[in-house]
């Protein structure tokens, strides 16, 4: 072969026993980029539930929120905080900020009850880790999901090392497996470089985050336990700045697009991913807006995509399609 034939260095996860299918349910937590797996997963209607809790960065605040939710352990007042501008919890995403007291603590009570129904159930479980760094309350000693941007002075920084999170998420994922013992379990590093720690220390961070999840996949190699190398396939595989947002550190939507490539390969079998093929182009019509819905050209189209969804559902009838098809009969004359 040439010596340039080829122009990258193509990377191939490993192979998974376990796949989804649209009868299971899937979980994603963890940083951003777990909703970027998560709502392609959604709009091709899955079954998923995307960070219940809100974004989290460091396995110590998931870890943390994994316990709430498997104990479904839910806060009282107390653990509710005037932020300035609204009232939360450290814990939490802002997105569970709001006016009151109780309007707060009813929102994050509502989303434990939730998800841990949901874990109860579900057969996948992935968790994305962003970043090792935490940040510590000095007031309360406690490890916060969300700073909500408090001053820096009322917080201490300071970076997990691998056996912090080995130690923790050892005894995590056996709470895990006792709560649903067919969970599979598939652990990630985000690709998104964290540079406000650092050039060096964001290597530092991804290298702990590395190492940790490598031992615990060797740890539980006998579990339903699994790892996707989204990190090492955007620094490695797709290392141009052509596959980068605008800021430099965010993949593009192309990045995004090819990582979900790979991603469908390895979690899809063949007719799982015939059926996306086949959804896509129904969701695509759905969404499609003609300038004259009244004609008898448009009514036809209605009625051979309410055809195919019937097929589809007849053939998997866990695929929610009641949303599709209620855009479609809007249209309808009959």
């Amino acid at each position: 072969m040439d010596q340039f034939d080829i122009f990258r260095t193509p990377i191939k996860p490993l192979e998974v026993t376990k796949k989804i299918g649209y009868e299971d349910k899937v979980m994603l937590l963890g940083s951003c980029f777990t909703n970027n797996i998560g709502s392609r997963l959604s709009q091709n209607l899955f079954n998923t539930l995307i960070n219940p809790l809100g974004i989290l960065y460091n396995p110590s605040s998931i870890m943390s929120l994994l316990d709430r939710i498997i104990d479904k352990n839910l806060l009282n007042d107390s653990d509710i905080s005037w932020l300035g501008n609204s009232y939360g919890s450290f814990e939490f995403h802002s997105d569970f900020n709001d006016r009151s007291v109780e309007l707060s603590l009813s929102k994050i009570n509502r989303a434990i009850e939730r998800a841990h129904e949901y874990l109860k159930s579900c057969q996948h479980l992935f968790i994305t880790f962003g970043t090792a760094y935490i940040y510590e309350h000095k007031m309360t000693g406690r490890v916060v999901g969300n700073c909500h941007k408090q001053p820096e002075k009322e917080f201490k920084r300071f970076r997990l090392s691998p056996n912090d999170i080995i130690m923790e998420w050892a005894n995590l994922l056996k709470r895990i497996w006792d709560l649903n013992p067919n969970l599979q379990v598939t652990l990630t590093v985000s690709p998104i470089r964290h540079l406000r720690d650092g050039h060096v220390e964001n290597q530092l961070s991804k290298a702990s985050l590395l190492l940790a999840v490598d031992r615990l996949r060797q740890g539980f190699s006998e579990r339903n336990i699994g790892y996707f190398p989204t990190y090492e396939i955007m620094m490695d595989d797709l290392r141009d700045y052509r596959f980068y947002d605008k800021d430099m550190v965010h993949p593009s939507e192309l990045a995004i697009d090819y990582i979900w490539s790979l991603y469908s390969n390895t979690y899809f079998d063949d007719s799982t991913r015939q059926l996306i093929k086949e959804i896509n182009k129904i969701v695509k019509s759905a969404n499609h807006r003609p300038n004259d819905t009244t004609s008898e050209s448009h009514q036809k189209f209605i009625k051979k995509q309410l055809d195919k969804i019937e097929v589809i559902s007849k053939r998997c009838p866990a695929i929610d399609l009641d949303e599709i098809i209620h855009q479609f009969r809007q249209n309808l004359h009959e």
